[in-house]
């Protein structure tokens, strides 16, 4: 009870003694903010990349081909083998049997005029092109609608767009009838096909995707941790052919 009692004094105390040392003062409450955004800065990358789980099918499986997300820089080659042609992808897709499933990404963000029907003026989107399998090579369910799958590669297939849960909620008011309604991009008719769950975007941890030179593809894979992955070399050359 005395501690109480004495507390109100004791704080009057410590504010006036701050008070007669302004310089001090702010040295302390500099040192204090910077420790604290320090400390909380430090806890969540750790609890982003450490403690939560990746939302993904067995995250410890996956593999990035390549050896960095910079490849190409003013068009010039760094030795970096992390961007593909999309034959070149077919072909490490169909002859690299260490990998049960290969999928491709486009290289970096797609910046997109979509219109809504009844929609008089069209709203800028951020989108990536990917293949036919990239939502089932990461495991990932649609909680809306469907997934992209092998059939939306065909040529001769309908254009399908899926959208992520924060686009739905964010840009479509979290709209139940969202899916299967027909949207244009750049001009071209597109019909949402689904909708990704929450905290899902896609081959990054983050909302916003870093956005290196378009025109080439990444592609990640999925192998068994108990598989011959160790031992896969595999060194194509930037933007290749083959």
């Amino acid at each position: 009870m005395l501690f109480w009692r004495r507390l109100p004094d004791d704080l009057a105390f410590s504010i006036r003694r701050l008070a007669q040392s302004p310089g001090f003062t702010l040295t302390c409450v500099l040192t204090l903010a910077l420790g604290i955004g320090a400390t909380t800065a430090m806890f969540t990358l750790i609890q982003q990349v450490l403690l939560n789980p990746l939302p993904v099918h067995r995250p410890s499986e996956l593999f990035r081909l390549g050896d960095d997300d910079n490849c190409c820089v003013v068009s010039g080659l760094q030795g970096a083998q992390s961007l593909y042609s999309y034959d070149l992808y077919r072909h490490l897709r169909d002859h690299t049997p260490e990998f049960v499933d290969l999928a491709a990404f486009q290289a970096g963000a797609v910046a997109l005029n979509v219109r809504r029907p009844g929609d008089t003026t069209a709203e800028p989107f951020a989108a990536e092109l990917v293949s036919g399998n990239y939502f089932a090579t990461f495991g990932v369910a649609a909680i809306r609608g469907r997934l992209l799958g092998p059939a939306d590669d065909q040529p001769d297939a309908a254009p399908p767009a899926v959208i992520a849960h924060r686009t739905w909620e964010r840009r479509f008011g979290s709209d139940p009838a969202i899916v299967g309604q027909a949207i244009s991009m750049n001009g071209v008719a597109v019909t949402i096909v689904g909708v990704t769950p929450a905290g899902v975007y896609g081959d990054t941890l983050s909302p916003n995707p870093p956005e290196p030179p378009a025109g080439c593809i990444s592609s990640a894979g999925r192998a068994p941790e108990s598989g011959p992955i160790k031992s896969l070399r595999a060194s194509p050359r930037c933007c290749g052919s083959g």
